[in-house]
């Protein structure tokens, strides 16, 4: 499958909302001094493993990862943040700004999340297999 075939495939099945049940695993917030660029994220769409949380909400608001690879969110803001998965059991309690929270996730899923501490903030995160092919 080429790139832009798979890039394809990944947005339609993102617009359709696919979800798979999976086991789920969280990890507590981590400090971290090797924070990503929070420029190099489109704030709408983006394919990697980083999620920044802003003053303004998640950036990206959709982000496809690949399996079996941590999804980490880094705190940005200038106040505690926490991230609450809409269907799993997963919540990143309090990340202090400027810390992370990780997660690996272990199947091909769709997964809607918010902000425990502002509710309106909401993304996604689609995880699919290994980009390369």
């Amino acid at each position: 499958m080429t790139r832009l075939a798979g890039a394809s495939l990944i947005a339609v099945t993102i617009l359709a909302g696919c979800s798979s049940a999976g086991a789920v695993t969280g990890h507590a917030p981590q400090p971290s001094s090797a924070l990503p660029a929070t420029s190099s994220i489109d704030p709408h769409f983006d394919f990697g493993q980083t999620i920044v949380i802003t003053d303004a909400g998640f950036r990206p608001r959709v982000l496809v990862s690949e399996m079996g690879k941590a999804v980490t969110w880094v705190n940005r803001s200038s106040k505690p943040a926490s991230v609450d998965f809409d269907l799993h059991p997963v919540s990143s309690g309090p990340i202090q700004p400027g810390a992370t929270f990780t997660w690996n996730p272990r199947h091909i899923e769709s997964i809607t999340y918010h902000s425990g501490t502002d509710p309106a903030w909401k993304a996604r995160l689609q995880v699919n297999q290994n980009f390369e092919g």
